[in-house]
């Protein structure tokens, strides 16, 4: 992996996030869904693509993982 192609972030606990999540638990399911179709930067998967996807493996991790 090269050097520095990972990002690490904190999140300040004197500034939270500025998420509304009142707001979010106070729309209906159908005002999320329109919500999320109308985002241009994440639209959803369509059924074809979902249809590609693959299950991800589960990597078994030995005891000797540096990573760990």
């Amino acid at each position: 992996m090269k050097k520095g192609s990972i990002t690490k972030f904190k999140l300040n606990p004197k500034k939270p996030p500025k998420t509304d999540w009142r707001a979010f638990d106070a729309m209906t399911e159908e005002q999320r869904h329109r919500a999320a179709v109308s985002d241009p930067d994440a639209p959803p998967a369509t059924e074809a693509q979902l249809a590609r996807t693959r299950r991800a493996r589960k990597l078994r991790l030995r005891k000797w993982c540096p990573f760990m």
